[in-house]
């Protein structure tokens, strides 16, 4: 019960005094979620723009003389391919910024670690 204890106050002196780091925690929470918000952000973008075509197509057959002929709401090929490359992208860039900043933080625990064994 007593090791207990003083396992829980080293753990949560670690913790307040910054010996224990939280932030790979953190990091591997909020990776999954930026995917998330790319992939969304650019699903989204195109989801408008195709609304946008949508409505100009719409609006200008309200004042077209033809009856009934009118082209369908579409997006571009460029359109696709450009948000296709831009969330690859954005994904390994985004893979990158979080590997990078938890191998600071894996440099930082393995720097106290030596420090450890040669006080030993």
């Amino acid at each position: 019960m007593e090791g207990q204890n003083i396992e829980k106050r080293s753990s949560l002196y670690s913790f307040f005094t910054f010996k224990k780091m939280t932030a790979i925690l953190f990091i591997q929470i909020l990776y999954p979620i930026g995917i998330l918000g790319i992939i969304g952000y650019y699903v989204m973008n195109l989801y408008s723009s195709y609304k946008i075509s949508s409505m100009m197509n719409s609006f200008s057959s309200a004042f077209s003389n033809s009856e009934g002929l009118t082209s369908g709401a579409s997006l571009s090929f460029s359109q696709i391919i450009y948000a296709l490359f831009s969330v690859i992208a954005l994904n390994l860039l985004w893979r990158l910024i979080c590997e990078g900043f938890i191998v600071v933080f894996r440099i930082h625990s393995s720097l106290e670690k030596i420090e450890n064994n040669t006080q030993k």
